[in-house]
């Protein structure tokens, strides 16, 4: 029976999907943006929108048009359909932003409380075991996301962001500083910090949530599913674009003012604690911990959900296993976790894009798979060499390559090869007839 979503479903599968995209990264990246662009910031919020909302969107709708990340990876090859949505789910679950937004949320919360204690570690502890206990207790009735994080945390989030971007209005002076040497081509250094935020991957977990919750609605047609899909993920989108507009001017006018600053967190710790005394420990505390918690409770449900689809084994055993596991690594603290995910995005990043891309216009361009596995392992090979320099572990031959690639010096070498490798393998597809997706 063809049913349809009423409003209010509507609006909260909405609020979900920004609910999910809303963690650490997007809390602390764009205060940083404003505080180091300082005039530039508007420039450099444009290119941070489009890896941080642009593609992120349209990765939820290409998952949702491919019926789920596994169909998609295997346009290019059964092998890429492995190995590349595993490295995406463990990445971007247990490996690195799951036990990121855990730590974030301690240290921009109890961890306030307690500057330069030599318990912190235990009180990390605590803190993480009650964080990934609640998550676990919401992420074990995936059905009910829709009703607790859409209808319930979400908005008690945006209200407490709105006061502090108003008290921030009203209360903070406008000091706008120069702007930092990193933002002087400021539209793409804004595109290359939309990578940190890791939405443009999440995006390609998220959709098995809300492919999940489609199911729970019982919306079953596919044109329906990308229906509602494109509606709620731009509506999500735009909603992410205000409130980073905010976050990031907060940064922008306090960038004269703050000297020293060292993540975006400390922007606005000051800011708050400024506008609202003792009490904005409290505020920004909660701000903290419900966006990242909420993104937790999506990642633990996502990643739980794929690996319980390719193993034909029970989704609560995955769930509770990427749980302590993110626990474990949260308990390393926020410094060590950060060390490491810069290079695996920087590896994991434009192989996304590209394939978001692709399918997105499959329809178009009809792309057959060889343009598939042209494109996306030209793609692989440079991403990975850059991956690998940002680890350090350099090769003298391949960088000597890369270097002379036009967008070297912007971390944007694999762009234009990419592009070139496309047109080639649609003029191969036509002439040679090769395999259809």
């Amino acid at each position: 029976m063809k049913r349809n979503l009423t409003k209010k479903e509507f609006v909260s599968i909405a609020l979900l999907l920004f609910s999910m995209f809303f963690g650490s990264g997007n809390l602390i990246f764009p205060p940083m943006l404003g505080h180091l662009a300082g005039p530039n910031m508007w420039k450099a919020l444009l290119g941070f929108t489009l890896t941080a909302i642009i593609f992120p969107v349209l990765g939820i709708i290409a998952v949702i048009k491919a019926d789920g990340p596994t169909k998609l990876s295997r346009r290019v090859g059964p092998l890429f359909a492995i190995i590349y949505p595993v490295l995406i789910y463990l990445s971007v679950g247990p490996g690195i932003a799951i036990p990121r937004n855990a730590s974030l949320a301690f240290e921009m919360s109890i961890g306030q409380y307690f500057p330069g204690n030599p318990n912190i570690k235990l009180w990390l502890l605590v803190y993480t075991l009650i964080f990934f206990a609640i998550s676990l207790f919401l992420s074990l009735q995936p059905s009910k996301l829709v009703d607790r994080i859409g209808k319930a945390l979400t908005p008690i989030l945006l209200a407490l962001i709105i006061l502090l971007f108003f008290g921030a209005i009203f209360k903070i002076p406008v000091n706008i500083g120069d702007v930092d040497s990193s933002y002087q081509s400021p539209v793409i250094k804004g595109f290359i910090e939309g990578y940190n935020t890791m939405d443009g991957l999440v995006s390609i977990n998220f959709g098995v949530v809300i492919l999940l919750t489609f199911s729970n609605y019982m919306i079953n047609k596919e044109s329906d599913k990308i229906k509602y899909t494109t509606y709620a993920s731009f509506i999500s989108g735009g909603i992410l674009f205000t409130i980073y507009a905010m976050i990031a001017y907060i940064g922008m006018i306090t960038s004269g003012t703050y000297s020293n600053i060292s993540n975006g967190g400390e922007v606005l710790f000051k800011v708050t604690n400024n506008i609202f005394g003792a009490f904005g420990l409290i505020v920004i505390g909660l701000i903290f911990t419900l966006a990242c918690l909420t993104t937790v409770v999506g990642l633990i449900t996502s990643v739980g959900q794929y690996f319980a689809e390719i193993t034909k084994t029970q989704y609560k055993t995955w769930a509770i296993l990427f749980t302590l596991i993110s626990l474990v690594l949260a308990n390393f603290g926020l410094n060590e976790i950060l060390k490491f995910s810069v290079p695996i995005l920087i590896a994991l990043n434009p192989v996304a894009l590209v394939i978001i891309l692709l399918c997105l216009f499959q329809d178009v361009f009809k792309f057959k798979r060889i343009s598939y596995r042209l494109t996306i392992y030209t793609t692989v090979i440079i991403a990975i060499i850059q991956g690998l320099n940002a680890f350090g572990i350099k090769t003298e031959i391949f960088n000597n390559i890369l270097s002379k690639l036009p967008l070297y010096n912007y971390s944007l070498e694999w762009v234009i090869p990419t592009f070139i490798m496309m047109l080639v393998s649609l003029v191969i597809g036509k002439i040679f007839n090769t395999e259809e997706i």
